[in-house]
């Protein structure tokens, strides 16, 4: 609690606070985190309001120019940077976009977050501290692509694979994209 007599400065939390969460930046990065931290924030927030023009395609989204986030979000990085930053985001598969207007003065791109691709990342061990930028982007991009599609198989015909019962496997023709159930 706060008196008269406690020591404050306008450097410490008197504002509305940006939470980052340490699990979520070990594994994307700090301002990654943070990136898709404040994403959510405006979710939900149009979620609790009740702001149906932001619900589209049964998800919640929220719009902005590059310019904007950086404004009204991030004013403590440049716009270069939260453009980078909202770009591996997307390559990444954890935030979605698109552009919903098709007036060609409507530059605003719309974003919302991959829930399911953030799940996956709990299972994700984080990578070493100073690891490249493009390595980490290409590896959550292809962990979380694995995650999906658990049954992809080489170039050869049929694969096997023998996670769904100890007595069967399942052999997927890859022509015909069918699941056949074999049992032995």
């Amino acid at each position: 609690m706060i008196t008269e007599n406690t020591p404050h400065s306008r450097l410490l939390i008197s504002e509305p606070t940006i939470p980052l969460l340490p699990s979520l930046a070990a594994r994307i990065g700090d301002r990654r985190a943070i990136a898709v931290q404040q994403i959510h924030f405006w979710l939900t927030t149009h979620q609790m309001v009740g702001n149906e023009r932001n619900f589209i395609d049964g998800e919640w989204w929220v719009y902005n120019t590059i310019e904007q986030w950086q404004q009204n979000s991030f004013s403590f990085w440049s716009v270069r940077l939260v453009q980078s930053l909202l770009l591996e985001l997307e390559k990444m598969g954890i935030v979605k976009t698109r552009r919903m207007r098709c007036k060609d003065w409507d530059q605003k791109k719309w974003y919302t977050l991959d829930y399911g691709a953030i799940q996956i990342l709990e299972a994700f061990e984080p990578m070493p501290f100073g690891t490249k930028a493009s390595t980490l982007i290409k590896t959550i991009q292809d962990f979380i692509k694995n995650a999906r599609n658990p049954r992809r198989c080489p170039s050869s015909d049929f694969c096997t694979i023998d996670r769904p019962h100890p007595e069967s496997s399942i052999a997927l023709n890859q022509d015909e994209d069918l699941y056949t159930e074999i049992t032995y």
